[in-house]
């Protein structure tokens, strides 16, 4: 555990509040893939169609843990280097805050299991910063 804390721990904007919700939900290998994981905390995309008539927009499914999503809200909120660089380019294609919020809490999943599952600590160089 204090290896998996550590490697959480390079990833900036993880603290100490946000850090043992991450573990208790994400340690060990519980999930195969980062997806999995983004779809437990609820964060997945949600189509809501019906036939040919009803396209509604895409949505987050919250079929997850909401205390998860509320912790991740708090860090995508915290402006990163990383993270601003991730934001300013969902800006310029147009997405509205909330949107961009939620896929910042999206990539938050993924990198944090992505370094779980790796055991390499986090190199902002490959996300974009």
């Amino acid at each position: 555990m204090k290896k998996q804390r550590e490697l959480l721990d390079s990833i900036p904007g993880l603290g100490v509040k946000t850090i043992p919700v991450l573990l208790s939900f994400f340690s060990g290998k519980r999930f195969g893939s980062s997806k999995q994981a983004a779809a437990y905390a609820g964060l997945d995309p949600r189509q809501h169609e019906s036939g040919s008539s009803v396209r509604r927009k895409p949505r987050i499914s919250k079929m997850g843990h909401a205390f998860l999503r509320k912790t991740l809200y708090m860090v995508a909120v915290s402006r990163t280097s990383w993270g601003k660089a991730f934001k300013a380019r969902l800006a310029a294609k147009g997405k509205p805050p909330m949107v961009i919020l939620c896929a910042m809490m999206r990539k938050l999943v993924h990198v944090a299991v992505g370094v779980l599952n790796s055991g390499k600590m986090f190199d902002p160089a490959l996300h974009g910063a």
